[in-house]
């Protein structure tokens, strides 16, 4: 039976494989996970130590060694904590894997099957990379865990009647324990949080909340507008900036914020999400939940995603789509440096040159220049940036009302402001809080 069917999730050898120098595996996959079997039927770990990849991004070879291999640290570059051992010796076991760009196999070009160390039979049993629950164990624990049994005394007493002959370190069934009680937990959190929006709904009907349900039944979205901020978009539709901020909760949802500018050139936040990813899907049901208000507004400004480009493009096909000049401009070094090399810093002050134009002549006359002088880069100048010129080109934009804005720099401020009082090990209905408090400062203030 070929392994290559299994993909990533290879099942455990039924015997040690044979290694040696110039055996060919299918790919790095097979490769690493025939290691790792070797070393657990040989009484060892291996870990990965090194590895170089093509340009491409593939791998070109793979070094691995011994759990035991490499130097004992010098305590004397160290603080010490504790009184703690090292288990390194040295070992000199290693193995050297390789895949040339011509070839269609992985193969062993160097093993040194040594070790210096003695080999620990118990080591499937004790051995962080091998042991694990199994399945039926775990599936005890959820049922235990779902019914509030949380203390590691009583769920291994209840184990045991059941798995008496089987061997459970307190430390694995702890760590799955904590981790089951991180995933429930987020479904009290959930409720939490929607407890509160529609308490606030309750007491105001015009306060908007629209939460999305997974196929699980699980909240994988909340889109949320108080009346006051509905108020304010009402009055302020012309220009509205988003952006999503991350690290605001530790279940690493994005932040999506709306905001506009008042008529005291104040920055108003005047909707917001939490939302699981920054896809097609996610943007669209977010640009539908801001429709519920009946107000589309005349022009929107945001980063360059290709997935809120063609949100907009389907649900606000009437609002004029600005990219963020700040964005696009870190993007170039990104995409363009490696290849202009010393060019480009000149490329940047040719490319501005353009984007400046003051009319649709001028900004042509000097694209073609752009193109013509930096031809390395025509393809990322054409189908990237030419494609959008309406959004970003300084003489499109200028027949537009935009306040003056041609970035999302106010949003990028509020994150800053945000992020003072919020962290990624928050939970969401915390979160939330935080965000109530920040409307209640911009009301006081008139932000």
């Amino acid at each position: 039976m070929s392994l290559v069917q299994f993909g990533s999730n290879l099942p455990r050898l039924n015997v040690c494989p044979n290694l040696y120098e110039g055996l060919l595996f299918p790919n790095f996959d097979i490769a690493h996970h025939y290691c790792l079997e070797f070393g657990r039927f040989s009484g060892f770990a291996v870990r990965k130590k090194r590895i170089e990849k093509n340009n491409d991004g593939s791998i070109r070879s793979r070094c691995m060694d011994c759990e035991f291999s490499g130097k004992t640290p010098n305590d004397s570059n160290r603080v010490n904590i504790r009184n703690k051992g090292s288990k390194k010796t040295e070992c000199p076991w290693h193995i050297n894997l390789s895949q040339p760009l011509n070839s269609n196999f992985v193969k062993i070009t160097k093993f040194v099957n040594e070790h210096n160390h003695e080999l620990l039979e118990d080591n499937v049993t004790f051995g962080t990379e091998f042991r694990e629950l199994s399945d039926e164990i775990k599936e005890n624990i959820q049922y235990f865990v779902s019914c509030g049994v949380t203390d590691l005394p009583t769920i291994r007493n209840l184990l045991k009647g059941k798995f008496s002959n089987q061997f459970i370190l307190s430390q694995d069934l702890l760590n799955y324990i904590q981790k089951l009680k991180r995933e429930f937990g987020n479904d009290n959190d959930a409720s939490s949080l929607l407890n509160d929006l529609f308490t606030k709904q309750k007491e105001d009907p015009l306060y908007l909340v629209i939460p999305q349900i997974d196929s699980d039944f699980r909240l994988s979205a909340i889109f949320w507008m108080t009346p006051d901020q509905q108020m304010l978009l009402t009055r302020y539709n012309d220009v509205i900036l988003h952006d999503n901020t991350a690290l605001t909760n530790h279940y690493k949802w994005p932040l999506s914020l709306f905001i506009i500018v008042d008529c005291d050139n104040k920055t108003r936040l005047v909707a917001q999400a939490f939302v699981q990813d920054e896809t097609l899907d996610t943007y669209i049901w977010l640009l539908q939940c801001l429709k519920r208000t009946n107000i589309e507004p005349n022009v929107i400004l945001t980063d360059a995603d290709p997935a809120m480009i063609g949100a907009i493009q389907i649900e606000l096909p009437n609002t004029y789509h600005l990219h963020c000049i700040f964005h696009i401009h870190q993007n170039l070094p990104r995409k363009l440096k490696g290849t202009l090399g010393k060019d480009y810093l000149s490329f940047v002050k040719d490319f501005y040159i353009a984007r400046n134009a003051l009319s649709e002549e001028m900004f042509e006359l000097y694209w073609r220049q752009l193109r013509s002088k930096y031809q390395q880069i025509d393809g990322y100048l054409q189908n990237t940036l030419y494609k959008s010129k309406e959004s970003w080109a300084l003489y499109f934009t200028l027949k537009l009302f935009t306040g003056g804005m041609q970035s999302t720099q106010r949003v990028e401020g509020l994150n800053g402001i945000l992020h003072k009082s919020i962290d990624s090990k928050m939970s969401l209905s915390s979160a939330y809080q935080k965000l109530v408090n920040r409307l209640n400062t911009e009301n006081m203030t008139k932000r």
